[in-house]
């Protein structure tokens, strides 16, 4: 290989590491909601259950609704709390959980 070609090669290894190294060392500033919904009478998973997460206060809302398997998951949430959550699905009680706290990442 040439001087040249080399001297090319090693320039993008290290264009390419600064790049990779800035994107690594970006902060993770938000968390995420995450949880299961299951009927009480049996345990078993509901999807379609509306969740409504509030952060008191600031009132910043977030939404989901559960998957097949009665699972959510809401991303990039404002950290700390407290939250209110709210689960609720047409024919069942309303369940609400409060003083839930986000933690980082």
């Amino acid at each position: 290989m040439s001087r040249l070609r080399l001297r090319a090669v090693l320039c993008c290894l290290g264009l390419l590491t600064l790049i990779a190294g800035g994107a690594l060392g970006q902060a993770v500033t938000t968390g995420a909601l995450t949880g299961t919904v299951t009927a009480t009478a049996d345990r078993s998973p509901l999807p379609g259950v509306t969740i409504q997460a509030v952060h008191v206060p600031t009132n910043g809302s977030y939404s989901a609704v559960t998957r097949a398997d009665g699972t959510f998951s809401i991303f990039n949430v404002r950290v700390g709390g407290p939250y209110s959550v709210t689960a609720s699905l047409d024919g069942f009680r309303t369940a609400q959980a409060t003083g839930i706290t986000v933690v980082l990442g």
